[in-house]
């Protein structure tokens, strides 16, 4: 094709659309859009000339921490732990709802509560202190067994 020989537009455009007619109707959307896109490119060039320093220096950092972010849960292990949390969503959200009932019962608290005072009592208690303890529960445990080992039937029926 010679440099200043001419090309008719039009007529190369209606012999594509004749050749194609899916092509017509893509052709219609992308005009369709072209409203949209022109209020779109509006919408840019007023945001672009009111921006300040002080604005694109956020919006930069923002971008920034955003592709951090998006980085950090990229790894493989990141990646891992969200598809099994995807796959055991049923069982997570099933969890969370038995925290939540817990949490509404107080249950959640009374086992806080005990968890506070084992980790204080182990905090303060001392060897000695233990083994008092663990002397009285063996004692205890003995005394139980030799009252299980008698015959209590005829002392019971002596109170009755």
């Amino acid at each position: 094709m010679a440099e200043n020989e001419k090309i008719d537009i039009g007529a190369a455009l209606a012999k594509k659309l004749t050749e194609k007619p899916q092509a017509l109707e893509h052709l219609l959307n992308i005009i369709d859009r072209l409203d949209t896109l022109d209020e779109f490119s509006t919408m840019l060039q007023f945001q672009k000339e009111s921006a300040t320093d002080y604005m694109v220096q956020r919006f930069a950092d923002n971008i920034a921490t955003g592709l951090s972010v998006m980085d950090s849960f990229s790894g493989e292990k990141q990646l891992s732990m969200i598809r099994t949390a995807g796959e055991e969503a049923e069982s997570l959200k099933a969890g969370i709802e038995k925290i939540a009932e817990l949490e509404k019962s107080g249950t959640l608290q009374s086992l806080k509560e005990m968890g506070d005072f084992v980790a204080g009592f182990s905090k303060v208690a001392t060897d000695s202190m233990v083994e008092r303890m663990a002397e009285t529960a063996e004692k205890l445990t003995e005394l139980t067994e030799l009252m299980l080992s008698y015959n209590l039937k005829p002392l019971l029926d002596t109170f009755s």
